[in-house]
């Protein structure tokens, strides 16, 4: 479950101004994660072309955990404001190394539900959000719960790069150098079953970038994957 965030597509987001350094996400991430991207940033970009750009990411996110759901829910995908979202349950997966996870399987992971193993427990967690160009780039990585212990009911708090922008400047230029409007976001989160398991939860969402009061694409109460 989302809690207590909730964002509207806006051209002049109310924030404070500060510089984040963007990054680029691991081969195996981007392999990932590329034939899914292509296809909705396409769609982001045609939407681009056609209105003005506006910021579509809240300011801040808190997830609450809810291991008894799987990807069975999924709230962003009916989200006015969200061009596309996919979610993944995967076992044959390893975990990340801290402080910069890395996957490692070698096999591939296997994508399923759980079912008569339930996860019990969160012990990494990685959230990016990626840019609007269409080529993969990370400009927000927060690794603050790569290494936990975490049971249902805990919180998980970010900050969007979407929080450092300035109202006093047009979103336009603030999409590189740095990159501060987030074309879309990916929460990584590795659980431990109760037969001690490792289990893969990928969760990523794309914003359309259209503007309006009308978006919704972010809600308190939406519920995806293990949140």
């Amino acid at each position: 479950m989302t809690a207590s965030t909730t964002s509207r597509c806006t051209s002049i987001p109310d924030t404070m101004t500060r510089h984040t350094r963007p990054t680029r996400l691991s081969s195996a991430m981007r392999v990932a994660l590329s034939s899914f991207l292509l296809a909705s940033i396409s769609h982001t970009a045609q939407a681009e072309d056609a209105v003005t750009l506006c910021s579509c990411s809240p300011t801040t996110f808190q997830f609450v955990l809810s291991l008894d759901q799987n990807c069975d829910q999924n709230d962003y995908l009916d989200n006015t404001g969200i061009s596309d979202s996919l979610c993944f349950i995967e076992e044959g997966v390893a975990l990340p190394e801290a402080p910069e996870p890395e996957e490692t399987e070698t096999d591939g992971p296997i994508r399923r539900l759980q079912t008569d193993d339930p996860v019990v427990e969160i012990v990494s967690v990685q959230f990016l959000e990626f840019d609007t160009s269409g080529d993969l780039v990370v400009i927000n990585q927060d690794d603050t719960y790569v290494d936990v212990s975490l049971g249902d009911g805990a919180l998980l708090n970010f900050t969007s790069a979407s929080s450092f922008l300035d109202t006093s400047i047009p979103l336009e230029d603030q999409t590189s150098s740095p990159a501060l409007v987030a074309g879309g976001a990916s929460m990584i989160l590795y659980g431990k079953t109760a037969s001690g398991n490792i289990v893969r939860n990928r969760i990523i969402w794309i914003y359309d970038m259209n503007c309006g009061r009308d978006n919704s694409p972010v809600n308190t109460g939406d519920e995806i994957g293990w949140v």
